[in-house]
């Protein structure tokens, strides 16, 4: 019983991380597209003042 137990727990553990480590690497993934977006949109305003 307590075998099985610390198995299930092992797997809410195990995927709260994965949620976790998703959530994160979205975070992540809009913080970069935001700055790619910024530089080009600094490289295309640039390029119209010249």
């Amino acid at each position: 019983m307590g075998r099985a137990l610390a198995q299930a727990s092992l797997l809410d553990w195990r995927y709260r991380g994965a949620r976790e480590l998703f959530n994160v690497s979205m975070k992540l993934a809009a913080v970069i597209a935001d700055f790619i977006i910024g530089v080009r949109q600094r490289q295309l305003s640039d390029r119209r003042h010249v």
